[in-house]
């Protein structure tokens, strides 16, 4: 979840948002409980970027956004935003990403070989990192 920078709000549990309004994307999947949770006021848009919008405009107490992606739009589409929200914790839920290489695909070892030196590399010399931290992360 996002708040604006500086918003005082934490939680533990999902019980300790009920006083916030909640932007949420219609149709998506966040979790069981939170989708469950019809004691949260969740107000539905069609986008996360109108989500983030709206919680810059102080519309939207919280927003409900994978962390990567929040960020991403904050870069591509408001820049000069960038900075003006945060992620909180605990996530509502920590995924693990993966990269998928068809085993049909042309030389579908090679790439999987290639990809895991490339990001170990990456890694090594710091390059992971920067690139971490240039998207806020």
């Amino acid at each position: 979840m996002f708040k604006v920078k500086g918003s005082t709000i934490t939680y533990k549990e999902l019980n300790d948002l009920k006083p916030y309004r909640i932007g949420v994307v219609r149709g998506f999947v966040n979790t069981a409980e939170f989708d469950a949770a019809d004691y949260l006021h969740k107000e539905e848009v069609t986008t996360n970027l109108m989500n983030i919008k709206k919680l810059l405009a102080e519309r939207v107490d919280l927003i409900v956004a994978d962390k990567f992606v929040g960020f991403y739009l904050l870069n591509k589409y408001l820049p000069h935003m960038f900075g003006q929200i945060e992620s909180i914790s605990p996530p509502l839920q920590d995924k693990k990403l993966y990269l998928c290489i068809s085993k049909k695909s042309d030389n579908a070892d090679l790439k999987v070989k290639i990809f895991n030196k490339g990001l170990k590399e990456m890694h090594e010399d710091g390059t992971f990192d920067k690139i971490l931290e240039k998207y806020g992360f």
